[in-house]
């Protein structure tokens, strides 16, 4: 049995913001592009752990930690789109190079003696049998500071976490200046997160073509926002490449639309003329994931984030309902006002309340309304709009519960009274 892994290191270069990765190996196909290492895996997945042991805070937490390094081995099977992906198999608590068989990724708090990190790999008859990859904390006379969103002088795990993964398929260093597997990185950039054409070729190279994921949406955070669109959301799901995504909302375009990782795209939403639930989808190419209902344009916004011991105001709007008279609901509880079933089919008409200090002095002070409420019955104008307050006192005891509001709009042909029934928003003191 024989063995070959990356003894060899690269000194670090003149310059404090350029730091050369790890070691390349044997020469490439195209010595004006993409190098191969010589060895490569003979399946078409590989099992590796993570141990999330970075100590820098800007490193963020475990499972911040876990999510660099996944999104970055899940790049190359979503952009590289060759016939071999790296399957994330847990956390480990393993910190040492070892020829185990258990691929493995982890932080040394050592001198690295120049690189970043490095990929060590072991071979038998060409075929790769294990690697590991460290990350390291220094070398003399600098410090490496490990980031998931890297300042000037931080280094992004995720793209180094690419660049390593891709010694580990068999790749060495690219000559193609702004290629993943290029030989250095600078600190405080993220460009390495995503492949270049160069890298994909490389690996294509290696595993053969296997052509692109279909992208699948899973959620969407935040996942709500008025009619007129502009809130900045980001869409979570997979197979993401990382060039030619689009994210449409309801069948209508979103904008800004900037990639993340494999899993995360991030996006301004578009404007809409109807408010209600409505599907997201995203398309790379001729392939589009789409997940029903998983966005809701609103009926009502705040003029602001609700203040107590101030007047407070929300717009709302109902298309199609201008001119039509309206209601506004509001309730203070630590519960929820169901709302949403007014004017459904089997409602029994009856809407719980719950803990309402708003519901108290309406009643408590009846004869006081306009010191507490303003505008809260009335007609849409002309664009289906209107505006009304509500005045918070400074109570201790509001603190903690969460403001519920919404508004009715009345049809005196409809059997119920009501023609349309918001959603609700909602915000906690």
């Amino acid at each position: 049995m024989s063995t070959n892994h990356s003894i060899r290191r690269l000194l670090f270069p003149v310059g404090a913001t350029i730091v050369l990765l790890a070691v390349a190996g044997w020469p490439g196909e195209d010595a004006a592009a993409y190098a191969v290492t010589g060895a490569k895996f003979n399946t078409a997945t590989a099992n590796y752990r993570i141990n999330p042991n970075f100590t820098d805070v800007s490193a963020g937490n475990a499972n911040a930690q876990v999510g660099a390094i996944k999104a970055a081995a899940d790049e190359w099977r979503t952009s590289g789109q060759g016939n071999f992906a790296f399957n994330y198999a847990g956390e480990t608590a393993v910190a040492t190079v070892a020829a185990d068989g258990v691929n493995t990724v982890y932080y040394s708090h050592t001198d690295g003696n120049g690189p970043l990190a490095v990929c060590y790999w072991w071979t038998l008859g060409g075929i790769t049998t294990n690697f590991d990859i460290v990350f390291f904390d220094r070398m003399v006379g600098y410090d490496f500071v490990w980031a998931n969103s890297p300042v000037w002088n931080q280094f992004d795990i995720q793209s180094v976490a690419c660049h390593e993964l891709g010694h580990a398929l068999g790749l060495g260093h690219s000559t193609v200046t702004g290629a993943t597997m290029a030989a250095t990185v600078s600190a405080g950039t993220t460009g390495n997160r995503s492949l270049h054409n160069d890298d994909a070729s490389g690996m294509q190279f290696l595993y053969g073509q296997a052509g692109p994921l279909t992208p699948a949406v899973s959620t969407v955070a935040a996942n709500h926002c008025f009619f007129d669109g502009g809130a900045t959301v980001q869409v979570s799901g997979s197979g993401f490449p990382s060039q030619g995504c689009t994210v449409k909302f309801g069948g209508v375009a979103a904008s800004n639309v900037a990639w993340q990782s494999p899993s995360l795209l991030s996006c301004t939403v578009p404007p809409s003329a109807i408010a209600g639930a409505v599907s997201v989808a995203v398309t790379s190419g001729a392939l589009t994931g789409t997940t029903a209902a998983a966005f809701t344009y609103d009926h009502c916004r705040f003029g602001g984030a609700p203040l107590q011991g101030s007047w407070n105001w929300v717009q709302c709007r109902a298309p199609g309902d201008a001119g039509r008279p309206y209601m506004a609901m509001l309730s203070f509880t630590n519960g929820i006002i169901p709302v949403s079933s007014v004017g459904v089919a089997g409602d029994p008409r009856i809407i719980g309340l719950g803990y309402d200090d708003i519901l108290l002095m309406c009643v408590l002070y009846g004869s006081q309304m306009p010191q507490w409420l303003n505008n809260p019955l009335g007609l849409l104008d002309a664009s289906a709009n209107t505006t009304f307050g509500f005045w918070l006192p400074a109570t201790p005891s509001l603190t903690g519960l969460t403001l519920h509001l919404g508004f009715l709009t009345g049809d005196a042909a409809a059997q119920s009274g009501i023609r349309t029934v918001s959603g609700t928003i909602s915000a906690t003191l």
